[in-house]
């Protein structure tokens, strides 16, 4: 995702559009994540779900710990190499639907 998605804090408490947005643009915007979403390794996606959910349900440092385990794992996943160098030749990544595939 891009750095694009990253709200300006003065503007999040400021702009009151910001907080009670439009539902259908709210609804849009919605649609827009869940696209860039869709579009990353879904091994991915699926530890930063759980470190997500581990930094709710953890206190610190476990959660910190957990995350960094979760990260270190994808280390060794084919999705880890696949996603630079579809970037690098400019084509769209073959994502390994495998979680247990390791390289």
């Amino acid at each position: 995702m891009s750095a694009g998605f990253r709200a300006d804090r003065r503007r999040c408490f400021a702009d009151a559009e910001w907080r009670r947005p439009d539902p259908n643009a709210a609804l849009t915007r919605a649609r827009e994540l869940a696209r860039a979403m869709c579009s990353n390794s879904p091994q991915a996606m699926a530890l930063t779900k759980r470190a997500i959910w581990g930094a709710t349900e953890l206190a610190d440092p476990a959660a910190a710990v957990m995350g960094w385990e979760l990260l270190k794992s994808q280390w060794a996943h084919p999705d880890f190499e696949e996603g630079p160098k579809a970037f690098t030749e400019k084509r769209a990544p073959r994502w390994n639907p495998d979680p247990n595939a390791r390289r």
